[in-house]
């Protein structure tokens, strides 16, 4: 198995965040290619944005595919956190 993180390979090619830009979605192409002539699964993670989701899924890159980001799940747990926290203050 393969795995690559989408948020890293974007910084690395210096388009930080931009999950639609052709030039990671070419890298992609070059890595499922490789993967399927080597039979090996192809894991990305990192991209949350299903309509770009759906665009790369045909490359064979299912089923191991993950959506969302640590980065997101991290801050929807501070911010749920936060609520409670003032939440708690607002009653006390």
């Amino acid at each position: 198995m393969l795995s690559i993180g989408a948020n890293d390979l974007c910084a690395e090619l210096g388009i930080a965040g931009q999950f639609s830009d052709a030039r990671l979605r070419k890298q992609i192409v070059k890595v499922a290619d490789a993967c399927k002539r080597h039979s090996k699964l192809f894991m990305l993670g990192g991209i949350s944005d299903l309509d770009i989701v759906k665009d790369l899924l045909p490359l064979g890159i299912a089923p191991l595919f993950l959506t969302g980001t640590d980065t997101d799940m991290l801050y929807s747990a501070a911010e749920q956190r936060s609520r409670r926290i003032s939440e708690w203050h607002r009653q006390n």
